[in-house]
């Protein structure tokens, strides 16, 4: 007589969890700082950043091996801190494009875990960041008349909250993100001891590890040089007189000819990075003394183009579009309208796979994303994220 066992969700979980302890020691650790807490109230299984959420029923309906490949999939959420990352994103569209980013590092460098039915996977979405694959959704979407993606019907990701179910501050999710870089790096510590860290996540770290470069250093290297050309009191240093209230000399410059500041307008850039980057854009103008700024802002078309003459301040920049994203327009329409540019400064969430020939003018792209994970055929990259 054959006798068939039955185990129980909790028990999938723990023997999910025990084999990535012995068999996947970077994910088994990321595991152990989490909570697994069944709700009632979600279908299938959820994260916000601090517990993996999961129904009984569902659980129940998986195989062990598929159990272990949710567990995996939610751990790449929190890793790859899909929660925190949103910032005002349509949350379904931000699923679909997350979970396209984690499945393929799933299927391609631990072929032999098991994904629940349903996973999302298209290849034309291999090796991009959620961000990209956020853009190119909203592309497609376009196209398709406004028809959304359909999101997988496991594994979503939620917005974290304080334990008293309050939004969090941003004080607070700078806390979780400090606290999951930390488990990240040390999981990652131990895996890579006994060779046993998946590339994409050695590489994630690799970059978390690398000093941050300060945005106004490599701006004023690009706008003209590290050296001053001289000192003067004809204009007070307004940023120390505001910080502390004592006039102090500001750089004088002979000048940097025209800079062309060109923002990405296609939904990703936030209002505070938006207002960082034209806060330090405006210091430097006065440092530097260009002759002319001219400021682009684009989607799939150039949708705003303004001029500031030397000691202009910038006090406004208007966010047309909110569409997909198409450089190649912002270059032709410079060609063809003749836009004198001695250096260029890209603000974008390099949401593109598509680039223009190089440019003959220094070129700086500004990556709001904050990861460096995409190449780039000409020009140098500092990558930003601001609180």
């Amino acid at each position: 007589m054959q006798i068939t066992t039955t185990i129980s969700a909790e028990m999938k979980i723990q023997r999910a969890t025990t084999t990535l302890i012995l068999d996947y020691p970077f994910f088994g650790s990321c595991a152990l700082g989490l909570e697994f807490v069944e709700r009632k109230d979600i279908p299938t299984a959820a994260t916000d950043g601090k517990h993996i959420f999961w129904n009984r029923k569902f659980i129940d309906g998986l195989t062990r091996e598929e159990t272990v490949g949710l567990v995996v999939h939610e751990i790449l959420h929190v890793v790859f801190k899909h929660m925190l990352r949103i910032e005002g994103r349509q949350p379904k569209r931000w699923n679909v494009a997350a979970d396209y980013a984690i499945n393929e590092i799933i299927t391609k460098e631990m072929s032999e875990m098991k994904l629940p039915a349903g996973g999302l996977l298209d290849s034309n979405f291999d090796g991009f960041s959620a961000e990209k694959n956020y853009n190119l959704l909203s592309d497609q979407s376009d196209k398709d008349a406004g028809k959304e993606p359909e999101p997988c019907d496991w594994g979503g990701v939620m917005s974290p909250t304080n334990e008293d179910g309050s939004a969090m501050s941003e004080s607070d999710q700078d806390q979780m993100e400090a606290s999951i870089n930390q488990k990240i790096m040390m999981a990652g510590a131990a895996a890579k001891s006994i060779g046993k860290l998946p590339s994409s996540i050695d590489a994630m770290i690799t970059e978390m590890q690398k000093p941050q470069v300060d945005f106004s250093t490599v701006l004023k290297r690009h706008f003209g040089g590290d050296q001053p050309d001289d000192y003067t009191f004809r204009r007070p240093n307004r940023r120390i007189f505001q910080q502390v209230n004592v006039f102090a000399p500001s750089i004088g410059r002979v000048g940097c000819g025209h800079v062309t500041l060109v923002i990405d307008t296609s939904g990703s850039m936030s209002n505070t990075e938006l207002e960082y980057c034209l806060s330090e854009i405006n210091n430097l103008s006065i440092e530097f003394n260009p002759e002319l700024i001219t400021v682009i802002t684009f989607d799939t078309k150039v949708q705003t183009v303004r001029e500031y003459t030397a000691g202009e301040e910038i006090t406004d920049i208007q966010l047309g579009g909110r569409g997909g994203t198409d450089i190649l327009h912002v270059f032709d329409y410079i060609a063809k309208n003749d836009i004198k540019t001695d250096v260029m400064i890209f603000l974008t969430d390099m949401g593109f796979s598509t680039f223009p020939p190089e440019p003959h003018y220094p070129f700086l792209w500004v990556n709001t994303t904050g990861s460096s994970g995409d190449d780039v055929p000409f020009g140098d990259m500092v990558n930003i994220k601001i609180s």
